[in-house]
């Protein structure tokens, strides 16, 4: 992997991939919601494994709790590691919101985003945007960037809060039907 993250490219993709799986997958609430689901599971069992192999209920109940001490912690070290490793800046929090109307599809950082996401980025770091406009509608610009068009590049300097600005399109009556306008005939 060293030799791959030479290349900058790659090093980017890297990262962002990174910073999307600790806000959301590996983030602190997905974890520790993981490990109560789990000591719900197990929990009605270890009555029968304390009778079997002995032990305390105590001592299983404070390893629960360091493993959510851990899932806790876990994604400010890694930040900081990578910090340290990419050379990133301070982190910041993006919040992107997807309109109820107007926008089909939105992605952020190769997420999709289906109403409001928030996470912790890197500053200066590039991030990317995307969205896919709904017939009839048409993107106006972000809430948030000067930037304009549909898939869009930004490096913010601070915390954020980004969303596509929509509006409805001018259109004739006719623009979502199909109308022939001329038969071409040819008889032998």
């Amino acid at each position: 992997i060293r030799s791959l993250l030479q290349n900058d490219s790659i090093k980017q993709i890297y990262i962002n991939r990174l910073t999307n799986y600790l806000n959301t997958i590996y983030s602190e609430a997905t974890v520790c919601a993981t490990i109560d689901s789990m000591q719900r599971l197990i929990g009605e069992e270890m009555v029968f494994h304390r009778k079997k192999w002995g032990g305390r209920m105590s001592t299983w109940n404070k390893n629960v709790e360091r493993l959510k001490i851990f899932a806790s912690n876990r994604p400010h070290f890694i930040r900081e590691h990578m910090k340290e490793v990419f050379n990133l800046s301070d982190t910041i929090k993006i919040t992107v919101r997807k309109p109820k109307v107007g926008v089909k599809k939105l992605w952020f950082n190769t997420l999709k985003i289906d109403s409001t996401f928030a996470g912790t980025y890197f500053k200066y770091f590039p991030l990317s945007i995307k969205a896919k406009i709904e017939p009839g509608y048409q993107l106006v610009g972000w809430r948030g960037s000067d930037k304009n068009g549909n898939d869009i590049e930004i490096n913010p300097e601070g915390d954020l809060h980004i969303e596509p600005i929509v509006a409805l399109r001018d259109t004739s009556d006719y623009w979502d039907k199909i109308i022939f306008s001329e038969v071409s005939f040819y008889q032998d």
